[in-house]
């Protein structure tokens, strides 16, 4: 038993490192968008705290999502003899194989990214505004330059055709980067 509590609570405790870096998965939610869930006093418009309050729902929603997969693959990767139990060894073998494996898509990503930014002439490292797309910042920063880009009209709401809207732009440019990658 003492076992299992040292277990959970290593895995835990290295869960958030791995999936505050983990991008994959976590960016692709906006398409699925679902303009009635969010728009919780049933108006037919979302407000600026409908929109965060839904937006940073789905965030945590992924967040989850992302802790679990890395449990799941930690367990998997160091459960050695199979007994659904870590031991302190096989914790660090399955978090060494997990990380390795991290750090292998990462440098692929990195290839990528630096291939792209040749082609296009960027500096690399560039952080923050770039091209019109939102990077960094804090959360609610993102939230709300998100929410002012769906509201078109500038009326304080988000209206279903003005989520409608954006939604195809981010589809639009999701198969431009799709077909550009070669995918």
């Amino acid at each position: 038993m003492r076992l299992l509590v040292l277990s959970t609570a290593l895995v835990l405790a290295a869960a958030p490192a791995l999936a505050s870096s983990d991008r994959a998965g976590g960016y692709g939610m906006m398409p699925e968008f679902d303009f009635q869930a969010a728009d919780t006093d049933g108006d037919g418009a979302l407000s600026r705290e409908e929109f965060t309050a839904y937006v940073e729902t789905r965030i945590e929603a992924a967040r989850d999502a992302r802790l679990e997969r890395h449990a799941e693959a930690i367990m998997e990767a160091g459960d050695a003899d199979g007994d659904g139990a870590l031991t302190l060894d096989e914790l660090r073998a399955g978090l060494a194989a997990v990380h390795a494996e991290r750090m292998e898509r990462h440098g692929e990503w990195r290839e990528r990214r630096a291939e792209r930014a040749e082609r296009a002439g960027e500096r690399r490292g560039q952080r923050g505004m770039r091209h019109g797309r939102m990077h960094g910042g804090d959360r609610s920063e993102m939230i709300n330059r998100m929410f002012d880009r769906i509201d078109a009209d500038g009326d304080g709401s988000i209206s279903p055709e003005e989520l409608e809207a954006a939604q195809a732009r981010w589809e639009e440019r999701a198969e431009r980067r799709g077909q550009r990658r070669g995918e």
